[in-house]
């Protein structure tokens, strides 16, 4: 037995992987142009959120313990393309010079 995972876009076609299914949705919609801050992806990590993992301790063959934090982040919906992952028109960073060297 094995499981089966599929994806079903706002018009009823069914999917093999969730990024075909986001851009088929687009087609439909009219966006065109994939989104520069989530790639296509629908969404971005928010680190403004962090989870700290438990503590994982190691030790080394010189009896030393050593200990590291994991830390994951949530995701949350792109606010470029609304969850979208494809926009309408072509968005560019806005980049400003704040000085010279």
């Amino acid at each position: 037995m094995r499981k089966i995972t599929t994806y079903q876009s706002d018009d009823g076609s069914i999917f093999s992987n969730k990024q075909d299914a986001i851009k088929h949705d687009a087609k439909i919609l009219g966006l065109s142009y994939e989104c520069p801050n989530c790639n296509g992806t629908t969404e971005v990590i928010d680190k403004n959120k962090p989870i700290f993992g438990e503590k994982k301790e190691f030790d080394g063959t010189d009896n030393y313990t050593y200990t590291r934090i994991v830390i994951r982040y949530e995701m949350k919906t792109c606010p470029i393309c609304s969850g979208r992952g494809y926009t309408k028109e072509e968005k560019t960073p806005i980049i400003k010079i704040i000085g010279y060297k």
